[in-house]
């Protein structure tokens, strides 16, 4: 059976396999294995990401990171995760940043959620614990 998969990469961030941060890294082998094993990957990213699979991207900001800056961002992966599921036949969705809460789908769509920092860093968002 092939599945579609929507990845979604830490907000601010790009993703590829040489990335630094340990989530991308994460994020970009997954990517890799699903498309080698036949299955459809998206991965919502940075423009400037790298992945395997098809690439829906956000929003490169420059500069300092401020409550504007991160309200943007999130507009944009709200934006390109509502586009993905118009467009697509999306299986399940797996989310990869730790600002995972602020995007959350409404569609009644399985959402996996990877935790890849301590838990003590997601308190706060309107997920419980």
């Amino acid at each position: 059976m092939r599945l579609t998969i929507l990845s979604v990469a830490f907000s601010l961030s790009p993703v590829d396999p040489d990335s630094v941060g340990g989530a991308e890294q994460v994020l970009s082998e997954i990517d890799e294995g699903l498309v080698q094993r036949g299955h459809r990957s998206f991965v919502i990213a940075r423009p400037e990401s790298k992945v395997a699979g098809t690439l829906i991207p956000t929003l490169s900001l420059p500069g300092p990171i401020s409550d504007s800056t991160w309200k943007i961002a999130h507009q944009a992966v709200r934006k390109a995760i509502a586009y993905a599921l118009d467009h697509h036949p999306i299986d399940l969705i797996h989310m990869h940043g730790f600002d995972f809460a602020n995007y959350l789908p409404p569609q009644d769509v399985p959402t996996l959620v990877t935790l890849h920092l301590p838990l003590d860093w997601y308190r706060g968002t309107r997920c419980a614990f």
